[in-house]
């Protein structure tokens, strides 16, 4: 059985945006303990540490869901096969949390912004990952190798 409050915030987001519905339940939920955060694979499985249930709050619950199925209604997982996982996992999030934060959710810690990576808001996560590798690259090229 999901922990009280990720029913409890599963239930408040279905309230304000039905029309996920379908999506949120039909993520499979697996208690992956350790893990110390929400995560979902591209096979629809949404992981969750059950200690972040006793740390974050229904309202950051409730972010973390949105958050989680937002990665795959957006298709991030195909969208993104190219990039390294790294890079990926933040051009999405940029791409989702500026999107959600504006709308009002709530997300635990600091979460990845397009401002937190100096980058403009508002862009599609390909624009983001780009524009990481592109940095990553530079920063590779910088280094003097003895």
């Amino acid at each position: 059985m999901l922990p009280e409050k990720i029913q409890a915030a599963r239930f408040r987001l279905i309230n304000e945006r039905p029309y996920i519905a379908t999506a949120l339940l039909s993520l499979q939920t697996i208690k992956d303990e350790g893990l110390s955060t929400m995560g979902v694979d591209k096979k629809w499985r949404l992981y969750y540490d059950p200690k972040v249930t006793d740390e974050w709050s229904v309202d950051e619950i409730e972010g973390a869901l949105y958050h989680e199925v937002l990665h795959m209604l957006r298709e991030h997982y195909n969208r993104l096969l190219n990039y390294p996982h790294r890079i990926a996992n933040i051009a999405a999030d940029a791409e989702i949390n500026d999107d959600i934060l504006k709308e009002g959710f709530k997300l635990p810690g600091k979460p990845v912004t397009p401002e937190s990576i100096n980058m403009q808001p508002g862009l599609l996560a390909e624009k983001y990952a780009e524009e990481l590798l592109k940095r990553a690259e530079d920063e590779i090229k910088n280094i003097i190798y003895v």
